[in-house]
C-alpha cells in the first residue's frame, strides 16, 4: 500500500534553501581594512619567500645556508599560524593582529642587521609573528559575515596573493639598484603601515555591526 506524503513534508521538500542575509553596509569598512592588512602582510611574506636565499647568497653565504634559513622561516610560520589561532581564541582577534604587526617590523630590521647563529635564532620568532595573524584574519572576517563564512574566507584569500606577488618585480628592481639588504629593509615600512591600520579595527566583530 502506498501512502501520499503529508502536506508538511511536501512544503518542506518544495521550499528552497534560505538565501543568506545581505552584508550590512557598516561591515564593509572593517572587511576592507582586514583585506588591506592581509595584503600588506602578504607582500612582506611573499618577498621573504622569494628573496631570502638570494639575500644570503649576496652576503657571500651558500645557497644551502639561504635554503636552510627559508626552511626555518616556513616551519616557524606553520607553528605561528597555530599559536596565533590559539591566542586569538583567548585574547581576541584584533589583539593578535595588532601585536603581531607591532612585533614583525623590529624583528625584521634586527634580523637583517645581524648575522651568524643569532640571525638563525631570530628567524624563528620572525616566522612565528609573520604568520600568526593570517588564519586569525580569516576567522575575524567570518565573524563579521556569520551568514556568509565561505564568502568571507574567499574575500580574504582571493586575489591578495596575486597582488602581493606583483611586488616581487619591484623588490627585485630595488635590490639591483640599492642592494637586496636595503630592499628588504624597506619592507619594514609596509609593516608599520599595517600596524597603524590594524589599530583602527573594531575590538570585536560584533562591535562593527
Amino acid at each position: 500500500m502506498r501512502y501520499a506524503p503529508r502536506d508538511a513534508e511536501r512544503k518542506e521538500e518544495s521550499q528552497p534553501d534560505e538565501a543568506p542575509a545581505p552584508l550590512a553596509r557598516d561591515l564593509w569598512r572593517p572587511m576592507a581594512l582586514l583585506y588591506l592588512i592581509m595584503i600588506l602582510r602578504n607582500i612582506v611574506t611573499i618577498n621573504l619567500y622569494g628573496f631570502l636565499p638570494l639575500y644570503y647568497s649576496a652576503r657571500g653565504d651558500t645557497l644551502w645556508e639561504g635554503g636552510t634559513a627559508l626552511t626555518l622561516f616556513l616551519v616557524a610560520g606553520a607553528s605561528g599560524g597555530v599559536v596565533g589561532g590559539w591566542l586569538s581564541d583567548r585574547i581576541g582577534r584584533k589583539r593578535v593582529i595588532v601585536f603581531s604587526a607591532l612585533a614583525v617590523a623590529p624583528l625584521l630590521l634586527v634580523f637583517l642587521g645581524t648575522g651568524g647563529l643569532l640571525q638563525y635564532a631570530l628567524i624563528l620568532p620572525l616566522g612565528v609573528f609573520m604568520h600568526a595573524s593570517m588564519g586569525v584574519s580569516v576567522a575575524y572576517a567570518q565573524e563579521l559575515m556569520p551568514n556568509r563564512p565561505a564568502l568571507a574566507a574567499s574575500i580574504m584569500q582571493g586575489g591578495n596573493w596575486f597582488v602581493s606577488g606583483l611586488t616581487l618585480t619591484g623588490t627585485g628592481a630595488l635590490g639591483d639598484w640599492l642592494g637586496i639588504d636595503a630592499a628588504l629593509q624597506l619592507l619594514a615600512a609596509i609593516l608599520v603601515i599595517e600596524f597603524a591600520i590594524s589599530l583602527t579595527l573594531p575590538g570585536r566583530a560584533k562591535e562593527a555591526g
